[in-house]
This record gives C-alpha cells, structure tokens and sequence, in this order.
C-alpha cells in the first residue's frame, strides 16, 4: 500500500512517547520498591490485590497506545488517492495597443507606443490570476497573444510588437475592438473587460458605435487610455521614405491626442477614460480604482490527484484509549504510595498528551504539504515567484514524488525565466502518468519553446523556426490528451503565423542578398567596362598622336625636297629622285596603314559616351525597383497615420 506521510517533522514527537514509556517503568519499579518498603513476604500479597498489577500494566500500556495513536495523527500518514477541484478565479484583459505610424511621436517619452507598452506592464504585474489578451492595430487588427494566464509569455510578445506587425496603413479602432470582442473565450459575462492605448487618431470605424454594442449585449466594458499631447501634439517620425517627418500633401502632418473620441467610447462601453496624455501613469492605481470593479468569475477549476488523510482516525484511537484507561477503577485501600503513583502515571500521561495535543498541530499543520501548497499558490498569485518556489520544493521533500508539486515548481520555475529547469519538471510531470497534468505539462513545454524562439528570432531565423515547430507538436501533444484546450490550438496557431512570418523574412534575406551580389557583379562588370573603355580611349588618343605625327613628318619631307635644289642637268632627275619615284609596291609610309585598321575597329567618343549613359540608366531602374521591393509589404492609405 502506497504511504505519504504528511509531516515528517512530527515523527519527532516520537522521542515524548518513548520518554513516557520509559517514565512509566520507572513508575511500575518505583512501586515495587515501596511496597518491598512497606511490607515483605505473604503480607504483600494479602495487602495488595491480586489483579493490582495486572491492573497498573493495562493503564500503562493503554497511556502509550494513547501517545502513540496522538503523534501518528500529527503525522499525517495518507493513502489512497482521489481527485480533488481546486478554484481559480479572476477577470479576463483584452489589451488593444495602437501600433500606427502616429504612436511614434515623440512627445511622450521616449515616444506613444513604448509608453503604452510600459504602462501595460505595469498594470499586468498588478494582476493577480487574470488572464490577458493582446490585439494589435493600425489599418487592420489582429490578435497577437490569446487569453493566458501566462504573464510571462505575454510580457515577452508584447515587447516584440510594433508597426511591422500590421502591414496595413492607417488607424481603426473599431476594427479592433471588434477583434477584442471576439477574442473572448465566453461571449457574454460581466467578468470581461477591454482596455485600449492609443491616441484617439480613427477613420471612420465607428468605435464608439462598437464599444456600446459590446456592453449593452454581451456586457463587456471598455475602458481606454489615452497618449499624446491634446493642444500642441507631435510630427510622425517617416520611416518609409528619406524624409524626416510624415507630409500630407506637402505639408508635415501633427497628431493630436484626440480625446474626445476616447472619452465617448468609454462612455458607451461602460467603463472609464484615463488621459494619461504625456505624463507618467501610475497603472496599479488605475487597474485596483477601475479594473477591480469588475465583477471576478470563477474559471476552470484545476483538478489535483492528492492522498487523502487518515489523521481522524488515529485521533479517535488515542481519545478511546484514553476514556479506557479513564474508567479502569482503581482498588480502594491501596497503599498510599500505590495511590501516589497511580497520581503520578496520570499526571505523566495528561501532560504528554496535553503537549501533544497544543504544540504538535502549530508545527504539524503549519509544514503540512498542503499548506505549503496553498501558501505557494498564494505567493504566486500575489506575484511573488520565489516564495512560491520555496514552498513548492519544501512540500516536495515530503511528497517527492507528487505530480502536482512537480508541475508547480515547474511552473514557478518557468515564470522566473529558467526555462530549461521547468523543461525538466515538465518533463518528470509527463512522465508521471497523470493525463490531466500531462496535458498542461506538454502546453507549457511548448510556451518553453516558443519563448526561446521569440528570443532568438532576430539573430537565428532557422533556430528560431525549429523551436516553433518543437512548440507546435507539444501544443498537438496537449490537444491529443485534452481537445478542448483552446488556449493551445490558438497558441498552435499563433507559433505557426510567427514561422511563416520568419520563413517570409529568410526569402527577403536571399533576395537582398542576391541583389548585392548582383550589383557586385555589375559594379565590377562596369569597372571593367570603364577600364576598356579607358584603354580604347587611350589606344585612340595614341593613334591619333602618331598620325599627326607623321603627316607632320611628311610635309616637313616634301617641304625641304621641293627646296632642295637639282644637282643634274636641266630637264634630268638625281638619281635618288628617280630611285624614289620609282613604284616598290609599298607605302610610302608604311606605318600608317595599322592606324587606318585600328579607326575601322574602334568606336567614337560618343557611341561610348552612349554606352556608359545606357549602363548607368539600367542601374537606376535596379535601384528603383529594390526601393519598391522594400516597401512592397507595407499597403499605404490616404491618410496613413
């Protein structure tokens, strides 16, 4: 029979019942020894009475299986296993974050969109066993985080969103909150609640017409916070072209926080409008005036496999024992001393078992695994981590081999950012047996998985896909065991939008990798180019010297030939004359003739002029068509803020 005890400090009560019996011992010889005193011989025997022994042996047995039955109930021995439901209660957070072009103004510091993101941290570490949701929006809405009581894994993602998360231009914050609404598990209860940041900046999408349908039909509140400054506002930082600021025809566009919008769709929605404008907020103040005054619900009970305590049963044998020994009567006109000592085994005995029964519970129940565990799921819902964690682990040095404990520490392991040691606790859960903690179990191995993809996303776009992938089949291993978790199918969902997301951003990569590696080529395609081009310029600039050259050359010649004066007769010519005259068959100057063929190969000046224009002209249109490229994923609007 598979035994836990509850509380092995208790065992230590032990020592009082051994020291007991010894007393009681002593009491029985202490007794002999006085009737030895009093009487000897056959006159003890006509003294006391027979079964007076018989009888002072059966009280003291008695008084030890009194203790002993006392200490084994402030052990706790358990056995035998049944299912219990423990409660969970709290209200359920839609977060609605502006990540419009807008939300980078920099009046507030360092600008909107990182204040709401702090300011949203802030509220969230002030909620104790809420679940939170996160919706993203600018153009278009989208759901980034579902429902989760898993605080850390929506910190984390909430860090990493920005403009780049919705691809559409724009602001519309009736969109949103229709994607708000429809991210609730149950779709009505007064337990919802809806809390949008943003400046107030909308197009035409009814907000406030949503937000009054949402409370008057499914009583969902809305509550919104407004960012920026009403009366002055901000230029938008550009960041899709060279320009400094965003320009609406032709002129710098300034936002405003509108706050009249806001204050109308928290109106309607029934709940509460912060403008918290340009200044800190103090959002635990925000979330215990407004958000407490929504109406808690009692979600989905854990259910816990625990021994069940057999402690009643041992008590109940020590105060039997006890009422025994109680009416046992005592022989009248015993010896004094024999009375004396039947006074002093009772007055042992009440003192043990009042010592017992008073001390032993404030140091039996107080390291109770249970207590521990119910101090470590308060610790934990207060925010307190490590505490929770301490009274984990000191609940499974009594109960090591506890599925439930194993399961808390890995929790508690998980939200302080040790991943890999709630990996294994995780792991030692699954292996437990115990299909409903296995199906929680391999859900959280998943979270593990995802968190450490989202970490390492920007450095290691393959490790981080493999790490999604991992988390997708632990979210399917926890369908498999509980179909009817739907925080896993949507964080299934949500791991597989982030890989198509990342593998989206591989093929990006390739091709600008592939376009440098062209426009490499192409430089160096046009350097070598330009060198030829330089070395025909220069072979010409030769040819043309040594043409001039020589047609210098040549007049110079015939110049001093028709000066020369004729050394003949009239009418004769020299003999050089007419040795020179004379046809040979060959040029005159024979160097000319390569020249001539060197012009009919060659290209003019301004054919390569031409050339060089041509090659710069398809560069430019290469260039032009990787901006478009860059920009092809980002939809712009008319008013696109």
């Amino acid at each position: 029979m598979d035994i836990q005890i509850g509380n092995v400090a208790s065992l230590n009560w032990l020592w009082i019942v051994v020291a007991t019996i010894g007393v009681l011992a002593i009491s029985v010889v202490a007794r002999k020894r006085a009737l030895t005193r009093f009487a000897t011989g056959n006159l003890i025997h006509r003294i006391v009475a027979k079964n007076g022994s018989r009888r002072h042996l059966i009280k003291s047995v008695l008084a030890s299986i009194a203790l002993v039955a006392l200490v084994l109930a402030l052990v706790d021995l358990r056995w035998g296993k049944v299912w219990r439901e423990v409660p969970q209660r709290g209200i359920e957070v839609v977060f609605v974050l502006d990540v419009s072009r807008s939300m980078l103004a920099e009046d507030a510091t360092p600008n909107r969109l990182s204040r709401a993101k702090q300011q949203i941290t802030d509220m969230v570490d002030a909620m104790a066993g809420d679940r939170v949701g996160l919706v993203a929006f600018a153009g278009d809405a989208r759901q980034m985080v579902p429902l989760t009581s898993h605080h850390h894994d929506f910190k984390k993602t909430l860090a990493e969103v920005g403009p780049h998360n919705i691809t559409v231009g724009g602001s519309r914050l009736g969109d949103a909150l229709e994607v708000a609404g429809n991210a609730f598990l149950d779709q009505t209860g007064e337990h919802q609640a809806i809390v949008v940041f943003t400046d107030g900046e909308d197009q035409e999408s009814e907000p406030v017409k949503i937000a009054k349908l949402l409370h008057d039909q499914r009583d969902i509140r809305v509550f919104t916070i407004g960012l920026g400054d009403m009366d002055q506002g901000a230029r938008i930082p550009d960041q899709h072209s060279a320009r400094s600021f965003v320009e609406y025809h032709g002129e710098q566009v300034w936002s405003k926080l509108n706050g009249t919008t806001l204050e109308q769709v928290a109106l309607k929605g029934g709940g509460a409008y912060i403008p918290a404008g340009t200044k800190q907020v103090a959002m635990d103040q925000v979330y215990h005036r407004y958000m407490e005054q929504v109406q808690a619900e009692e979600f989905e009970t854990a259910r816990i496999n625990s021994y069940v305590p057999r402690f009643q049963w041992f008590v109940a044998l020590g105060l039997l024992v006890l009422l025994i020994d109680t009416l046992l009567p005592t022989k009248i006109g015993s010896p004094v001393s024999s009375r004396g000592a039947s006074r002093f085994l009772s007055k042992t005995v009440a003192s043990a078992c009042v010592a017992i029964l008073v001390l032993g519970p404030q140091i039996a129940w107080a390291e109770a695994p249970e207590t521990l565990v119910r101090k470590g799921n308060e610790a934990m819902r207060s925010g307190n981590v490590q505490n929770a964690l301490d009274a984990y682990q000191a609940a499974a040095e009594v109960s090591p081999d506890s599925p439930e404990l194993l399961y808390n520490q890995a929790v508690a392991q998980y939200r302080m950012g040790q991943n890999e040691a709630a990996r294994n606790l995780f792991t030692q859960t699954i292996a437990t047996g115990d299909k409903a903690l296995s199906a929680k179990a391999r859900y959280n191995l998943g979270n593990c998985d995802y968190a450490e993809a989202v970490q390492i996303a920007q450095q290691d776009k393959q490790a981080a896909i493999e790490r999604l992938q991992s988390a997708i089949n632990h979210y399917r291993g926890s369908l498999t065991e509980n179909n009817n978790d739907t925080d896993a199918r949507a964080n299934a969902q949500l791991a597989q939008m982030l890989i198509d997301q990342l593998q989206q951003d591989q093929q990006q990569d390739q091709q600008q990798d592939q376009q440098q590696d062209q426009q490499q080529d192409q430089q160096q395609d046009q350097q070598q180019d330009q060198q030829q081009d330089q070395q025909q310029d220069q072979q010409q600039d030769q040819q043309q010297d040594q043409q001039q050259d020589q047609q210098q050359d040549q007049q110079q010649d015939q110049q001093q030939d028709q000066k020369q004066p004729a050394s003949g007769k009239p009418g004769e010519m020299s003999q050089e004359q007419s040795q020179e005259d004379q046809p040979s068959g060959v040029p005159e100057f024979g160097n000319t003739s390569p020249a001539s063929e060197d012009e009919a190969q060659s290209i003019t000046k301004e054919e390569a002029q031409k050339l060089l224009q041509a090659v710069r002209d398809r560069e430019l249109l290469r260039r032009l068509e990787n901006q478009q490229k860059a920009t092809r994923s980002y939809v712009p609007v008319d008013r696109d803020w």
